[in-house]
């Protein structure tokens, strides 16, 4: 045992000794925090650079590349009955997040019970609203917090998600930045942010791709094209 902590205690003072050989502490954390609030990005790739109409379809092109689905919408009025087409005749449990877009949506009465709130394992579909989509990827990106419970993005087997044209940005890195924009004012980041590309799967199993293997096996994004708005037009 103490042969151990000895050579613990002897790596972690190398360690240290080549850091310090760089220049005193204080200046080491000094450029660290400078380079860490400059947030200088690297070489961005053409097809990160798209904008408009092309972002939008680029956005789209890559959420069917990855077996996603997409369903234009024009307005918010028109999420229930999305939905319930998306569901299906199957999906008796239907779980909304408690966002105020989805609580001011006209849902109908039956056949399928639709509850809102952090999803439970008897869920058949779940409804969530995205912050974000990345056009390079086609990948969605949901924040945690009181009107996006994490458990939607998960447990049903069928996540379906809105997302406005608006919210499409062209990479990963704009994604951050304006995820840090929206929270200059809070003293932490949102608890999770969860990137979605596709739904489920994996290969482990014989090399043989497998849909739903850990999460929703559909991912269906209904796609508004318009302004962001809490109230149905």
């Amino acid at each position: 045992m103490s042969l151990n902590k000895n050579m613990r205690s002897t790596i972690f003072k190398n360690i240290s000794a080549a850091l310090d050989a760089q220049g005193s502490k204080a200046a080491r954390e000094q450029h660290a925090s400078a380079r860490i609030n400059a947030r200088v990005r690297g070489p961005i790739p053409n097809r990160g650079q798209k904008t408009g109409a092309a972002l939008v379809d680029e956005f789209i092109s890559e959420v069917i590349r990855v077996n996603g689905e997409i369903i234009n919408l024009k307005s918010v009025a028109e999420i229930p009955a999305a939905v319930m087409t998306a569901a299906g005749q199957n999906a008796p449990h239907i779980r909304i997040a408690p966002h105020p877009i989805l609580n001011a949506a006209n849902w109908p009465a039956g056949p399928a019970e639709i509850n809102s709130g952090p999803a439970d394992p008897d869920d058949d579909v779940g409804v969530s609203i995205a912050e974000m989509g990345v056009g390079e990827t086609g990948t969605l990106v949901l924040l945690s917090g009181p009107g996006s419970p994490v458990t939607i993005n998960f447990l049903p087997d069928v996540h379906i998600v809105v997302l406005f044209s608006e919210d499409i940005v062209p990479t990963y890195e704009d994604a951050w930045d304006r995820i840090r924009k929206d929270n200059s004012g809070v003293s932490v980041m949102p608890r999770t942010v969860n990137w979605i590309t596709g739904p489920s799967r994996t290969a482990d199993i014989e090399q043989s791709i497998l849909l739903g293997a850990h999460g929703p096996r559909r991912l269906v994004i209904l796609l508004i094209d318009g302004k962001k708005t809490h109230t149905p037009d």
